[in-house]
């Protein structure tokens, strides 16, 4: 995949359909990820993606981090342990280049929304699941995200004018999903709205 979103061809549909939630320092993204993961499937959405997790104290990890399939449950760490005095970046980037080539393989089945836990250091650079990111738009698969203040510049700088900006709210994120699935609707049975 490139390194930036190659849409243009297709501006008028890919601009409602990657969606970001910008998060301050205080906040988490799981806490409204959760939400809207629930809610949509209560609605019968099918939800493909990932979202970090605090590890279970019955797991057997020294991750202080994974990332849980949403639809499979299934954990991964995503952490180095690298020890107390370590000044390095713990993030395994093995580990989620693995948890990347199974979210593209997932991506060869039917998914209404893909949502991905966050566009951080890993996607800033061009790694991490920003190639997840891009199939799923390259398949008008609407995706949402969430950016912390320290990786919101990158996200701009990649995503440009082609990401809607959501605040952090779960009424505010169903209503850009239930948007675009009826942009679907229409656009599949000729009526523009």
């Amino acid at each position: 995949m490139s390194s930036t979103l190659s849409f243009a061809r297709r501006k008028d549909v890919t601009m409602q359909k990657l969606a970001v939630i910008e998060i301050r320092e205080d906040q988490s993204s799981a806490t409204i990820l959760e939400a809207v993961v629930e809610a949509l499937r209560s609605e019968g959405v099918v939800v493909a993606g990932y979202l970090q997790r605090e590890p279970s104290h019955q797991r057997n990890t020294t991750a202080d981090a994974i990332l849980e399939d949403i639809e499979t449950g299934e954990q991964f760490d995503i952490m180095q342990a690298l020890g107390s005095s370590a000044t390095s970046c713990r993030l395994d980037t093995r580990a989620l280049a693995d948890v990347a080539g199974r979210a593209l393989g997932r991506l060869e089945q039917p998914a209404d929304i893909l949502i991905l836990n966050r566009f951080g250091k890993a996607e800033a650079e061009g790694q991490g699941l920003r190639a997840v990111l891009e199939m799923a738009i390259d398949r008008n698969i609407p995706v949402l995200t969430s950016v912390g203040s320290a990786y919101l510049e990158a996200w701009q700088a990649y995503a440009g004018d082609f990401a809607v900006s959501l605040v952090p709210d779960v009424s505010d994120v169903l209503a850009w999903y239930r948007s675009t699935a009826a942009d679907d609707q229409n656009i599949s049975t000729g009526k523009r709205t």
